[in-house]
């Protein structure tokens, strides 16, 4: 018997560790995307190598409104094997790929690991026996039913497409790896709190000699000190990774009431002497939740239009959000359909319009469900708790970027119900053993049939991540073409044609061209405030042939755009270079430079600005024969990051002159 239990011991994280990796293979052929990867991995080398320089800047930047030092040094060692394997091969996409899955499978271990240990919490694990759920069952439970729950709930949660974006989208090795350090975190808190003495002597000095020897209960106290720092210290890797393991603190003060019952249902209790060091010893996980969550703020707010303000985003607009967020990932959890790179922010949004307030009464009838239940099941008050502290950084109370929702938001979070999961299949497995109602093999074989259903949906997401086209074309055929979307999927049709061309016959290439301006005309209908729709279209047909029309795209981009002087640059350069209208084109020339030095504030102030304009209008005065007036214009560029190389250069050709 002991025999058999040692394979099953090793048996069941091995099943769930390849049954995760199975299916997430498709991901190993995927591509980098557009969607940060190219400003992160492809257009940045800074990253790459783990020599002081790298080193250096990976603990100091916060690149897109992000700190995330122990990431960047997971990209560099991937790039330095694949450089120390064969050189010029460091970015190759399979083994960033690779990485991320071998994390998310291992993630899955660590999810079956503490679902046996919270599930299995209470009672006695002699004889091979323990007690379900806190024992809510009543009776001893057979351990190889804490191992069917935990099992269940480590598969329904790595093998759900909401896992997709998380794992595919090598951007998100944040994800996967600060998870890994988090669970690990955990795992060592929960060893801490099974720590034999721990509710009353250790850490307070005091032991009790009539039922252990001093040198055990010395034993009893260094376990315990060694496990809390190991927990603590794990906590620091994960928050350097991705700090959304900030509310750790939360997670571990629930978990202290339920299974755990080292606090008592009532708060006020716990600052009573026989609770107070038990919530005393969250303090380390509390500071470092709060200094990461400064952290966190100030880096968002370093990225240029990262962080919403009030004025752009209101408050009542964040919290129908939140409820949206809060009802979104379990919904999308029972039912993953429709699942999409982007929910794009909803401008013009109603808090008290039909669908927000259908989520408003959702979450009111779970709250009032979980307090009635709360005794039959409290696990649904936890789950609910650590769900809602979990996700709450990313409901839209600090709103940064262009997403309503998104489904990377979910890959923490919903642990905690995948876990309820299988806790609850265990407990319909016990409750048709008993009333011989339905056979437990049916629940079972139901169980087995919803895990390969998930597996087989999760691969078909995986295909969705292989290239920037497939990623946004599948977001419009699942209804989210909304205007950010129809330019990206624009765009790489443009990319497809031109820069992929290889293989397509010229009338294939203008197909995709004139499908690329069919993406960008729908999505300036849709946002007509929006230029950028309107400058991309403008560059497409340009690049068409059909000259006038772009300068009619770019005119009207410039009118609505912040940046207009982009597009006032493209209409000029057109105007003078190939249609022929040189004055009008100078007039938009001086016109982006003019918007360039227009004093902006608020938002808009924290958008980067560029020199370009500065170079062409130089460029066009030299050619002119107005050495003095290109010689000022190109002074200027050198002012600007992006213009600096070029403008010197320009320079030395005048005093060439």
């Amino acid at each position: 018997m002991q025999g058999r239990e040692r394979l099953v011991r090793v048996a069941a994280p091995a099943v769930i560790f390849l049954f995760t990796f199975a299916v997430f293979f498709p991901t190993l052929a995927a591509d980098f995307v557009d969607l940060d990867d190219f400003a992160l991995l492809i257009e940045n080398d800074k990253w790459r190598g783990l020599g002081w320089e790298n080193v250096k800047w990976m603990f100091t930047t916060t690149l897109l409104g992000h700190f995330q030092p122990l990431t960047w040094v997971s990209y560099g060692l991937t790039y330095e094997l694949l450089e120390l394997v064969e050189r010029g091969s460091g970015m190759r996409p399979a083994a960033y790929h690779f990485g991320n899955v071998l994390l998310h499978a291992v993630n899955a271990v660590l999810v079956y690991l503490v679902g046996m240990k919270l599930i299995g919490w209470h009672g006695s694990r002699h004889a091979g026996e323990t007690r379900l759920g806190g024992a809510s069952l009543g009776e001893a439970v057979p351990l190889h039913r804490v191992r069917l729950a935990a099992g269940v709930g480590a598969l329904v949660w790595a093998a759900h497409p909401l896992r997709v974006e998380s794992v595919a989208w090598v951007t998100e090795r944040r994800d996967v790896l600060s998870a890994m350090f988090l669970l690990l975190a955990l795992l060592m808190y929960l060893k801490m709190a099974g720590v034999k003495g721990d509710s009353e002597s250790v850490g307070s000095g005091k032991t009790d000699h009539t039922s252990h020897s001093e040198p055990v209960a010395i034993a009893t106290r260094r376990t315990w000190v060694r496990l809390y720092a190991w927990s603590i210290g794990l906590l620091v890797l994960s928050l350097l990774s991705k700090p959304w393991g900030m509310s750790f603190f939360v997670v571990a003060l629930v978990l202290d009431w339920y299974p755990l019952r080292r606090l008592p249902v009532n708060p006020l209790k716990w600052v009573t002497p026989a609770y107070r060091r038990v919530v005393l010893e969250k303090a380390p996980y509390i500071v470092l939740g709060g200094v990461f969550m400064v952290s966190a703020g100030m880096s968002a707010n370093s990225a240029a239009m990262a962080m919403r303000t009030l004025d752009d985003w209101p408050m009542a607009s964040r919290v129908a959000q939140a409820a949206y967020g809060l009802v979104f990932y379990v919904q999308k959890s029972a039912a993953p359909t429709d699942l999409a790179v982007l929910y794009e922010l909803r401008h013009g949004l109603n808090p008290l319009g039909p669908e927000y307030l259908v989520r408003y009464a959702a979450i009111g009838v779970f709250v009032v469900l979980a307090l009635a239940l709360r005794k039959r099941v409290p696990g649904l008050i936890a789950a609910g708790v650590i769900y809602a502290a979990l996700v709450a950084p990313v409901l839209g109370f600090f709103q940064s970027g262009d997403q309503f929702v998104a489904d990377r938001y979910s890959y923490l979070a919903t642990i905690g119900w995948a876990l309820l999961f299988g806790a609850g299949v265990t407990a319909a497995v016990w409750w048709a053993e008993r009333t011989k109602l339905v056979h437990a093999g049916v629940i079972a074989g139901g169980v087995g049939a919803l895990v390969l259903t998930s597996g087989v949906l999760t691969m078909n997401q995986s295909m969705v991540w292989q290239n920037s086209l497939s990623l946004w074309e599948h977001a419009v055929k699942v209804g989210h073409g909304t205007p950010y979307v129809r330019v990206n999927y624009g765009l790489n049709l443009e990319r497809r044609a031109i820069v992929e061309a290889e293989g397509l016959s010229a009338a294939e290439q203008r197909e995709l061209l004139e499908a690329a301006v069919e993406q960008f005309r729908i999505a300036a209908e849709l946002r007509p405030d929006d230029g950028k729709a309107l400058f991309c279209m403008g560059n497409t047909l340009r690049r068409m042939g059909r000259l006038s029309e772009a300068a009619e795209a770019f005119g009207a981009a410039a009118k609505v755009m912040p940046q207009s002087y982009q597009a006032l640059v493209n209409r000029g350069m057109l105007l003078i270079r190939d249609l022929g209208r040189p004055e009008e084109g100078l007039e938009c020339l001086r016109a982006a430079v003019r918007d360039v030095e227009t004093p902006r504030t608020g938002a808009a102030a924290r958008r980067p600005l560029s020199g370009r304009p500065y170079l062409a209008l130089g460029a066009v005065l030299r050619e002119r024969g107005d050495v003095a007036g290109a010689r000022e214009a190109f002074e200027k560029a050198r002012m600007f990051e992006d213009s600096r190389e070029a403008a010197e250069g320009d320079l030395r050709g005048l005093m060439g002159r």
